[in-house]
């Protein structure tokens, strides 16, 4: 059973196993583990838990990317963690490989193109508004800038970032989470809930405007024959 969703890719949704990382003999067919930011762009934060409308029966829980935490290395060399997205309260956290996780496997790429510029100054959760087609982003927006394959994760197209924490659109919705958001701390790729009255720098996005979305789908009809 697939789920297509409506940024481009489709993500093998019949059961939610659970594995130690990197889940390899799960991934066969084409598909594999998603990276932070395209697990991420599955979380609904509109909503508590923020599993996405569109896969039922998905727990709300910890799921395992193909992404690491690239600092305190084994004996081998290999890190010793990996990043998760929460899908209960729409975290994203390191989780250490000894752990097991879901997996929710993945092929094709994002569709959509996104641009970022720095608002000015710093700021409480929720005063900068959206306009002219720029908008706070989704954690999922956000955490397309981060470059896993470093420590830390600031990108190097985007140097203002920093190594701190952005805002992102998202409110904490769970009851023991009140008055605090969700930003992203570009040191380690985290994103992590933080009081809304904290100062921190946003960073606005613009989608492309060239790119036509399609509306989400679970397991499309085959076309009718061809007479």
């Amino acid at each position: 059973m697939n789920y297509y969703a409506p940024n481009g890719l489709t993500f093998s949704v019949g059961s939610f196993p659970k594995q130690h990382w990197p889940a390899a003999s799960l991934c066969v067919g084409g598909m594999r583990l998603p990276t932070v930011a395209e697990l991420a762009s599955l979380l609904d934060c509109t909503k508590y838990p923020c599993t996405p409308t569109g896969i039922p029966d998905m727990p709300n829980a910890i799921f395992m990317t193909s992404d690491q935490l690239m600092t305190n290395f084994d004996a081998s060399g290999q890190p010793y963690s990996f990043m998760g997205v929460d899908f209960d309260i729409g975290a994203v956290v390191s989780v250490q490989k000894s752990m097991i996780a879901y997996v929710l496997l993945v092929q094709g790429s994002l569709n959509t193109t996104l641009y970022f510029k720095m608002a000015d100054g710093l700021h409480r959760w929720g005063e900068v508004p959206d306009g002219g087609g720029w908008h706070v982003p989704t954690p999922g927006e956000l955490m397309r800038l981060l470059d896993y394959s470093k420590y830390p994760v600031t990108p190097a197209n985007h140097p203002e970032v920093g190594a701190g924490m952005l805002w992102t659109n998202a409110e904490c919705l769970a009851p023991t989470l009140y008055g605090q958001a969700l930003a992203v701390e570009f040191t380690g790729g985290r994103c992590n809930q933080t009081m809304k009255a904290s100062m921190l720098p946003v960073m606005l996005c613009k989608a492309s405007g060239s790119v036509v979305v399609p509306p989400p789908v679970v397991n499309p009809p085959p076309p009718p024959p061809t007479p």
